[in-house]
């Protein structure tokens, strides 16, 4: 659990004593139990957090609502599997729907944080798989639903299962029961998708609406992605950074940066921007290939190698990471190994630019380095990578 935007650690410790001081007046007071409880939480102060649940749970004092604190308690630890214990153990069926949701929202999250992102989708499958029984509108979603949503699309997303997710958030949008603030992450879902219509849809869903910020990340992820496609490279600047000011780990903003970057010509810069978008996201094949292609144009031939080398572990069925691999291996003053990941690029996508790229070097067709630079930007165009769908489309046309 986070502490409030603009909250500082003084702050959060200052207004936990002052709410223990009232709780020490008015012991019994559930409303400042649980506020004692979250600031105890903010702080990190574990010891009270775990405290007041054992008390209340002793005293049998709204022991399911307790139960389910314990379980934020254990997630705010990271003790995943401590979680997912105590939430489980919950006899949910006689309870408010509200409380459902939220015992089954930190299930399922607890395995997305924990990395196992199957078993958080089928935590969550027996509810979000069919339409709900009875439907109803986006503006009529209790809060708790329009977390399940959220959660659902971010697993598969994550998965990645795109075509599941896109079939999905294009059900809920036809019948009207998309939130804006899903509608953000479905436009990711849509942009990798290649439906850039449905993509820019959604994210003006979120961004035109009334909105926190925070639930705007994807939504802005997405329209920087559409700024750069239509090399608005100033544009596709300030609106990463506008992402990477809510969250300066946000992988998919940096890579959009480097990307910008690299149109514009900017090399070297564009080199770093993908190295700190790969701390990040470091097995995003897209962005491999963004700093690959780099390394190429700047003539780091051996480091071009390392990196295309490094792709194609994450996916060997990529024709563009076994042809790109061909382009590196080319210029390293490998024939042999260049002719063999060529021929295999060829052999799984007849179209990949880059195979074909690899096969004029090694014909002698093309030898320029402006011709490296242009099929750069095609090649970073037609692959699924950080900035969704395929590029190749709107490339082409500068």
């Amino acid at each position: 659990m986070k502490m409030d935007s603009g909250e500082s650690k003084q702050d959060a410790r200052d207004g936990l004593f002052r709410l223990e001081t009232l709780l020490a007046k008015d012991p019994d007071n559930p409303s400042l139990k649980t506020a004692v409880y979250e600031a105890a939480l903010r702080c990190g102060d574990w010891g009270k957090a775990k405290s007041l649940i054992d008390q209340n749970l002793q005293k049998s004092v709204d022991t399911v609502l307790w139960k389910v604190r314990e379980g934020d308690y254990f997630l705010a630890r990271r003790e995943f599997s401590q979680a997912r214990a105590v939430l489980q153990a919950i006899n949910a069926d006689a309870l408010d729907a509200n409380v459902r949701d939220v015992i089954l929202h930190n299930i399922a999250y607890a395995h997305f944080a924990d990395q196992n992102i199957e078993a958080c989708i089928d935590a969550l499958a027996p509810q979000l798989v069919q339409a709900p029984e009875h439907e109803c509108s986006a503006a009529q979603l209790r809060e708790t639903q329009i977390g399940l949503h959220k959660l659902w699309l971010r697993a598969l997303h994550h998965k990645p299962d795109i075509k599941r997710a896109w079939e999905w958030a294009k059900a809920m949008d036809g019948r009207g029961s998309l939130s804006p603030r899903v509608a953000g992450i479905a436009s990711l879902v849509a942009l990798d998708s290649s439906d850039t219509t449905l993509a820019q849809k959604w994210a003006l869903a979120a961004l035109e609406h009334d909105i926190r910020e925070s639930e705007r990340s994807e939504a802005l992820v997405t329209w920087a992605s559409l700024c750069l496609a239509n090399r608005e490279i100033i544009r596709t600047h300030e609106i990463a950074d506008r992402v990477l000011a809510l969250n300066p780990n946000e992988g998919r903003a940096w890579s959009i940066k480097g990307f910008a970057q690299l149109l514009a010509g900017a090399v070297s810069e564009s080199q770093a921007l993908f190295a700190k978008s790969l701390e990040s996201i470091p097995r995003h094949v897209g962005t491999w290939h963004g700093l690959g292609w780099a390394q190429l144009i700047a003539g780091s031939h051996a480091q071009a190698l390392t990196t295309f080398q490094q792709a194609l572990a994450l996916d060997r069925n990529f024709a563009e990471s076994h042809g790109a691999l061909a382009v590196a291996m080319f210029f390293g003053g490998d024939r042999a190994g260049a002719a063999r990941h060529a021929d295999y690029a060829h052999g799984l996508d007849k179209t990949s630019l880059a195979g074909q790229y690899a096969r004029a070097l090694m014909s002698g067709e093309v030898q320029s380095t402006q011709a490296l630079e242009r099929l750069a930007k095609r090649v970073l165009g037609a692959q699924h990578g950080p900035l969704g769908g395929s590029m190749a489309d709107w490339l082409r046309k500068n």
